[in-house]
C-alpha cells in the first residue's frame, strides 16, 4: 500500500549545490512490497536480488540508493523472508525515496566517494505530530470534558535529551539525509519513561505502542533540517562546503526543536482525528552561536534579505572589492539585485573558485543574471551570460597597438597592457585602492608590467586579471608597445604567466585574427 501520510516539502536528491558523485556499480529494477514491520529501518532484499548487487548475506552493513543518485540511502538485510526481484521499503522509506508501493525502482548498491566525508559532527531534527493520524486510542475512559470534545486539548511533553537518545541508539551507523523524515510511535515514549507521559493523566495505565503506520495511532516526526561533517568554526572558514548526509555516530551532536519554532523550549500544538495535541519539548539542546568570523560578509539584497558569504567567493566582483578588502569581522555591502539572482551569482562564483563545472541556467534565467553580473563588475559572469544568449562569441579579441592607443586618447577607456595582454580597468578605477588618477598617469600606453609588481608585492591582484582581461596585443605589435625604464624582473613575470595560462589567448589563433583586428581599428 502506498504511504497513508505527507510531509511539506520534498527531498532534494542533489542537494543545494553539485549532484552527488555517482560510483559506477551495477543497478537492477526491483519490484517495492509491503515491509512487515513500518517502523524497520532496514529494507529487506531477497540474497539472489543482493547479490546481483554485489550485496553478501551475512556480510557487513550495506546501503542502496537510487541507480540514479540520492541523498537518501537505506540499510538493508538480506533475507529470504521476503520476494525475488523485490524491495520491502516502509512507507517512511518510500517517502524518502519518492516511491510507491507496486511500482518498480531501479537501485543500486551506495559506496561513498573517497573523498566525501561521513561521520556526522551535528544535526538539526525538527519534531512534529505526524499529520492525519488518529489520536483517540491515547485516551484511555472519560476524562470529564464531553462540554468541548471537538477542540479538546491534549498536551505531551517530550525530554528532547532523551529522545536525542533514543534517535541515537535507533540510528547509530547509519546514514541519515537532510530532510529525510524519521517516524516514532508517540506511545513508545510515554510507556519507556514516566516523565514522557501524558499530563494530567498520572493514574491512567500506559498505552502499547503502535505496530504499524496505518494503524493510526499518534506518531512522531523528526525531520532532518541540518546535517554537518564539519564544526561550525572550520563550515565558516570553508568555500563552498555543502552536507547532504553523514553516519550518525556516538559523538555525533543531536539538537532538536519544534516544528516552525525558533525557541527550542516551546510548546507546538497539531489537530488530528478532532483532538488537538500539544507538544512540550523540554531540556532541548541549545546549537552553540555561531563565533564571529572575519572571513564572512554579509551582503544584503535589495529585497530585504541577506546572505553571510565567504570573502574568497566574492573577490571577483569588482563593484565589491572595497568590503572584501574591509579587514575585521562585521563588514555588510548592500547589492542591487534581488535574493534568488544573487542566490545564482553564488552558485556560479563557487564553481569558478573551486573549478567546478558551471552551472547551466536555463536561457529564461540570464538575462536577470547578466544585468545581475553588471551592477556586481563580475566580468567571467556577464561573459558566460553572453556565451549563452548568443549576443558575443568572446569579450576576448587580438588588437593591434594603435587601436589601444587610440582608445585611450579618445577618453572613457582605461585599457592597460602587460606582457602583452589587454586589460580594460575602466570599472576598476574607483575601486582601486591606490586612487583613481595613479593607474591613468603612469601606467597606459605602455608595457605596465613593472609598475603593476612594484605596486602589488602581494600577488594578491592575480585574482583579479581574469575579471579585467579582453584580449591580447597582435605578436607584430608587441615590439611596438613602449616599456618602461626598468624592466620586470623574471620571477613576476614567470609567475604572471603561470597564473594567466589558462585564460589568455593562444598565440597561434592570432595569424587568423590579424585581419579583423585590423577592419576593427579602421572602423574607429
Amino acid at each position: 500500500m502506498s504511504p497513508s501520510w505527507a510531509l511539506k516539502g520534498p527531498i532534494s536528491f542533489i542537494g543545494g549545490g553539485d549532484a552527488p558523485k555517482i560510483i559506477e556499480r551495477e543497478s537492477i529494477e526491483v519490484q517495492i512490497v509491503h515491509h512487515p514491520n513500518s517502523y524497520a529501518r532496514h529494507a529487506l532484499l531477497h540474497p539472489s536480488t543482493a547479490s546481483t548487487l554485489g550485496i553478501k548475506e551475512g556480510g557487513s552493513l550495506s546501503f542502496i540508493s537510487l541507480a540514479d543518485g540520492s541523498d537518501c540511502v537505506v540499510p538493508v538485510t538480506v533475507t529470504a523472508n521476503t520476494s525475488e526481484g523485490a524491495i520491502a521499503l516502509t512507507a517512511t522509506q518510500q517517502y524518502n525515496l519518492h516511491a510507491k508501493e507496486g511500482t518498480k525502482l531501479s537501485i543500486r548498491k551506495f559506496t561513498p566517494p573517497s573523498d566525501e566525508p561521513l561521520s556526522l559532527v551535528d544535526i538539526d531534527l525538527e519534531v512534529s505530530l505526524l499529520p492525519g493520524t488518529k489520536s483517540d486510542s491515547f485516551f484511555d475512559g472519560n476524562d470529564g470534558e464531553h462540554e468541548d470534545e471537538e477542540n479538546r486539548v491534549k498536551p505531551y511533553i517530550l525530554d528532547a535529551a532523551k529522545l536525542s537518545q533514543h534517535f541515537l541508539k535507533t540510528y547509530l551507523g547509519l546514514i541519515v539525509a537532510k530532510n529525510e523524515a524519521c517516524i516514532f510511535p508517540l506511545a513508545t515514549f510515554l510507556e519507556n519513561d514516566p516523565e514522557l507521559k501524558k499530563t494530567g493523566k498520572e493514574n491512567s495505565p500506559p498505552p502499547s505502542p503502535p505496530t504499524a503506520i496505518d494503524s493510526h495511532e499518534a506518531q512522531l516526526v523528526l525531520r532532518v533540517r541540518a546535517c554537518n561533517t564539519l564544526d561550525q568554526d572550520t563550515v565558516a572558514d570553508t568555500v563552498g562546503y555543502h552536507c547532504y548526509r553523514g553516519i550518525i555516530t556516538p559523538e555525533t551532536a543531536i539538537y532538536i526543536t519544534l516544528l516552525a519554532q525558533t525557541n527550542p523550549n516551546c510548546t507546538c500544538t497539531g489537530t488530528t482525528s478532532g483532538t488537538t495535541l500539544s507538544l512540550e519539548l523540554i531540556n532541548a539542546r541549545l546549537r552553540p552561536p555561531p563565533g564571529t568570523n572575519e572571513h564572512l560578509i554579509d551582503i544584503h539584497t535589495n529585497d530585504g534579505e541577506y546572505f553571510p558569504v565567504h570573502r574568497k567567493l566574492l573577490r571577483p566582483c569588482i563593484a565589491l572589492t572595497k568590503p572584501v578588502r574591509t579587514p575585521g569581522c562585521g563588514v555588510t555591502a548592500a547589492v542591487d539585485v534581488d535574493t534568488l539572482t544573487f542566490d545564482r551569482v553564488l552558485i556560479f562564483l563557487e564553481a569558478h573558485v573551486l573549478n567546478n563545472p558551471l552551472p547551466s541556467f536555463g536561457i529564461h534565467l540570464v538575462p536577470p543574471l547578466k544585468e545581475a553580473a553588471e551592477r556586481l563588475q563580475l566580468g567571467s559572469l556577464v561573459e558566460w551570460c553572453e556565451k549563452r544568449l548568443g549576443d558575443s562569441a568572446s569579450r576576448r579579441k587580438w588588437h593591434s597597438y594603435k587601436e589601444i592607443e587610440k582608445r585611450n586618447r579618445a577618453g572613457g577607456e582605461v585599457l592597460l597592457i602587460m606582457d602583452g595582454m589587454v586589460f580594460d580597468v575602466t570599472n576598476w578605477l574607483p575601486e582601486h585602492p591606490g586612487g583613481s588618477t595613479i593607474i591613468p598617469s603612469q601606467a597606459i600606453n605602455i608595457d605596465s608590467s613593472r609598475f603593476f609588481e612594484l605596486y602589488h608585492a602581494s600577488r594578491e591582484s592575480f585574482i583579479y586579471l581574469r575579471e579585467f582581461y579582453i584580449g591580447e596585443i597582435l605578436p607584430s605589435d608587441r615590439d611596438a608597445v613602449p616599456r618602461s625604464d626598468v624592466e620586470p624582473s623574471y620571477d613576476f613575470l614567470a609567475q604572471l604567466r603561470q597564473w594567466t595560462k589558462d585564460f589568455r589567448l593562444k598565440e597561434g589563433q592570432a595569424a587568423a585574427a590579424a585581419e579583423n583586428a585590423q577592419q576593427a581599428f579602421k572602423s574607429f
